[in-house]
């Protein structure tokens, strides 16, 4: 991707088509100031398409900076609400399982390099269940996101 390092300026027709899906992610990014992530955890961590959106956002001088000595976040959204998604119980809050629970962790940093870092993590466990029980921890979880109007549709 020599083209997200490149001065802009200087992208031909075909390097400016190449990054124009990260440009209209970037756009969308830049004009919130809430995100809201949903994502399953496979595997013990994130899906492969959330992991190739992270990579058309995660991009020196756009949403991060390096100064020869550290980095430094560049996006100016406030706050970040991550939903994710456990098949089974003990994953979150320190459960049985937590220390396979690469996905929190992950999404906390990779948010925080970019310069969120008021990321608050919703837990939904036990998601492979019956219908009703699904049902309310579904409903649990959306009394735990404090966004204005947020609603599920089935």
């Amino acid at each position: 991707m020599p083209r997200f390092f490149s001065d802009p300026a200087s992208h031909t027709p075909e390097q400016k088509q190449a990054i124009a899906r990260s440009e209209a992610i970037l756009a969308d990014i830049a004009a919130a100031d809430t995100i809201l992530i949903t994502t399953p955890m496979y595997n013990f961590g994130i899906p492969s398409a959330l992991k190739g959106w992270f990579d058309q956002v995660v991009r020196i001088n756009r949403t991060f900076s390096y100064d020869g000595k550290g980095f430094g976040g560049l996006v100016s959204v406030k706050k970040a609400y991550v939903v994710v998604a456990y098949g089974a119980p003990g994953y979150a809050n320190d459960g049985s399982f937590a220390a396979a629970d690469f996905t929190a962790p992950y999404l906390k940093f990779i948010l925080g390099f970019i310069g969120i870092t008021d990321v608050t993590i919703i837990p939904v466990e036990g998601t492979s269940t019956d219908t009703a029980t699904l049902e309310q921890i579904q409903q649990a979880a959306i009394a735990a996101l404090p966004v204005p109007g947020t609603s599920i549709a089935a």
